[in-house]
């Protein structure tokens, strides 16, 4: 079976795409991106429609461009990794009956797909990570603190506010004698496991309009301690690789900071620490863990 995954190749999709996609080879399952930023010609769009079984993409906008294209709804298959996705999806007036599937990436977003007026079944596949990609040695030494992140991100469907709360982190950094390795411009995931080894322990500050947290999967990878609130992938799995710290802005920085100068006392907690995320990454966040909901949503 041939499956096009049209996307962004760069960010957090492309990570979350080029892993998957690793690991559907395992299976005989031939995929492939396609950038949604790439000028295809009707020829083109013709051939690819030939080639491929089925078009994975997000339920926001993308589906409309691919039909307009060509593709037949029952080929596309729609994954929504935000809350905005369905917002957007509204204006297309999608049948949704006519996707061949439907899924979405938290139990988080399945409800909001409820509470958006799908009423056809919405399935659930989990963000995976390609752990070797990641890997490296744990920290040994609690010094630097990253935030793995976009700076900003606004639900404007929902809320003003930036969902995403870096300003926490800082305000964390300053009531400590830690360096915050500051990472405010987006970077190309291939350039994240060094970023990862620029820093000792992630602070990941988002609302609870987060759908998953790719950096908490991938810096604990990496062997660094991960601060977060009960958000994303740690809600969705009901357990973290690091520390759970209150939803509250203000008994977030407290308790962030409490946490940080505990391990800085105590570094034998550290350095286990370090070593239990790893384990957690490996054993609930790599491709071969969680692939076969993916799969079943894809070829089915």
């Amino acid at each position: 079976m041939k499956i096009a995954f049209y996307t962004e190749p760069a960010w957090a999709l492309g990570a979350i795409t080029t892993g998957l996609i690793k690991e559907l080879h395992k299976w005989g399952i031939s995929g492939h991106l396609l950038s949604w930023s790439n000028e295809y010609s009707p020829r083109e769009w013709e051939l690819l429609n030939k080639t491929y079984d089925r078009f994975v993409v997000t339920p926001c906008l993308i589906p409309q461009r691919l039909m307009e294209r060509g593709i037949p709804q029952e080929k596309i298959v729609v994954i929504s990794h935000g809350r905005t996705d369905f917002h957007y999806a509204q204006s297309c007036n999608y049948d949704w009956n006519k996707f061949a599937n439907i899924a979405a990436i938290s139990p988080m977003l399945v409800q909001h797909a409820k509470e958006m007026g799908i009423h056809r079944e919405v399935k659930l596949v989990q963000n995976g990570i390609d752990f070797d990609f990641y890997y490296q040695e744990p920290s040994s030494r609690l010094q630097n603190i990253g935030y793995g992140g976009t700076w900003e991100y606004i639900n404007h469907f929902e809320s003003k506010d930036n969902l995403k709360r870096p300003h926490l982190v800082q305000n964390i950094v300053d009531q400590t004698n830690f360096n915050f390795v500051r990472n405010t411009e987006k970077l190309f995931y291939q350039c994240m496991p060094a970023y990862y080894s620029s820093i000792d322990a992630l602070i990941m500050p988002t609302n609870e309009q987060e759908a998953c947290g790719l950096p908490i999967m991938e810096a604990a990878a990496a062997g660094r301690v991960v601060l977060s609130a009960s958000v994303g992938i740690v809600d969705h799995l009901n357990a973290s690789p690091g520390f759970v710290l209150p939803l509250e802005e203000d008994k977030f920085i407290e308790r962030g900071v409490a946490t940080l100068k505990t391990m800085q006392t105590y570094p034998q907690i550290y350095n286990f620490m370090c070593k239990k995320a790893q384990e957690f990454a490996r054993s609930y966040y790599d491709w071969s863990v969680v692939a076969n909901a993916w799969i079943d949503v894809i070829t089915k």
